[in-house]
């Protein structure tokens, strides 16, 4: 496929704000901005639509990798040895690594922040951040 981007287009900061702000509410913020965007007739730049794919895509992926680890886990806990296994390999996951007054975070929050502020990061900089096959699916479906 053609890129319709040139990477040494102006990208505003706007654009910026809404790529990252799309990463740190899992898609909502972009969802929104496509929706106006629709209602508007306005099409929206590469960048900005990468990003707000992403952003999507991360968040459905999340989510049915954490519904589907449950349900396996709920699967798990009624086998007897091994339910002792899962119960600790899941406290693990859970227990807060971080733990201030204001702020507990797990191994997998962490994770998750780490990810949304190499993401954030890298749209700041006015660039496609780079998650293997993710970002290749959504270059692919956005025509880049």
């Amino acid at each position: 496929m053609a890129n319709n981007y040139s990477r040494n287009s102006y990208i505003s900061p706007s654009e910026k704000i809404i790529a990252i702000l799309s990463y740190f509410t899992f898609g909502f913020v972009g969802f929104i901005w496509i929706i106006l965007g629709a209602l508007l007739k306005q099409n929206l730049k590469p960048f900005l639509k990468f990003h707000i794919y992403q952003a999507i895509f991360l968040a459905f992926g999340f989510f049915i990798v954490s519904q589907l680890l449950i349900f396996i886990i709920n699967i798990l806990g009624y086998i007897p040895g091994i339910n002792v296994l899962v119960g600790a390999i899941v406290f693990f996951f859970n227990a807060a690594i971080i733990n201030l007054p204001w702020l507990h975070l797990t191994i997998i929050q962490m994770l998750v922040l780490a990810v949304t502020i190499y993401l954030s990061a890298g749209a700041w900089n006015g660039k496609f951040s780079y998650i293997p096959w993710v970002s290749n699916i959504i270059k692919y479906n956005i025509g880049q």
